[in-house]
């Protein structure tokens, strides 16, 4: 089961292995009819896509592995999700998350810019992140810091200021926040496990 957004993520995976099944979930209408597209025009029979809501209890004991990047913020219920992912996967099976944490921007005028809309949170404290995974059960397998102040913060922020002009230093210090060990970072990415 893995959260589908624009679909991009899925699709990619259900080219890369094609004797796999996979499931997407989405809420907004309109992002589930781009999927639904997307999936004819690639041709893929592996991948369906299902209009719906993680705060909603979803088939039990019935996937592998799930994952959500980026998509946590937006959910009012955030611990209902967790537990719906936490209850659709199978014992032994993996969550994928990727949140973004509360931060302090380089630019003055990354800080003047207004908040996303469509979040219910700005981000994450990652204790109080890794406690309602484990109060839902999960056990944390890894923890990455993403998006390092000088590198992958530091690339976000560039591109939202002057995303052409900076393009190719954008590409660079994304890349290296990549291949980097991060101590801290404006995002996380955690590897939990169902127990």
């Amino acid at each position: 089961m893995l959260v589908a957004g624009g679909g991009d993520y899925i699709l990619h995976l259900a080219k890369m292995y094609p004797d796999s099944v996979f499931e997407g979930v989405e809420i907004d209408p309109i992002q589930y009819q781009r999927c639904l597209t997307k999936k004819q025009d690639l041709k893929l029979n592996n991948v369906n896509f299902i209009l719906g809501d993680l705060t909603e209890p979803v088939d039990s004991d019935k996937y592998d592995f799930a994952y959500s990047i980026d998509v946590l913020e937006h959910i009012e219920n955030d611990k209902l999700a967790l537990k719906n992912i936490y209850n659709a996967l199978t014992t032994g099976g993996k969550l994928l998350l990727h949140v973004p944490l509360v931060e302090e921007h380089i630019f003055q005028k990354i800080k003047n810019m207004p908040k996303q809309e469509d979040h219910e949170r700005d981000g994450y404290n990652v204790d109080e992140l890794l406690c309602k995974l484990t109060e839902v059960g999960f056990q944390i397998k890894l923890i990455k810091y993403t998006f390092s102040r000088y590198k992958g913060a530091l690339a976000w922020e560039l591109w939202k200021m002057y995303p052409y002009v900076t393009h190719p230093i954008v590409v660079i210090l994304g890349f290296l926040d990549i291949i980097s060990f991060n101590k801290t970072g404006s995002g996380v990415l955690i590897i939990a496990k169902k127990r």
